[in-house]
């Protein structure tokens, strides 16, 4: 099963912890946020 979750998600993080917990991980890819996702997160709108 392939998933994407966000760590800034609650029911992501409740997701990834029971598949922590529970579930037999055989790869896993972490991304980390551009400066334009946050800008986008923080102000709701792009940088053009």
């Amino acid at each position: 099963v392939k998933e994407k979750l966000s760590l800034l998600i609650p029911e992501d993080k409740e997701r990834l912890s029971h598949i922590i917990n529970n579930g037999k991980i055989e790869m896993m890819h972490t991304k980390e946020a551009t400066l334009e996702e946050i800008f986008i997160k923080v102000t709701g709108r792009g940088l053009q």
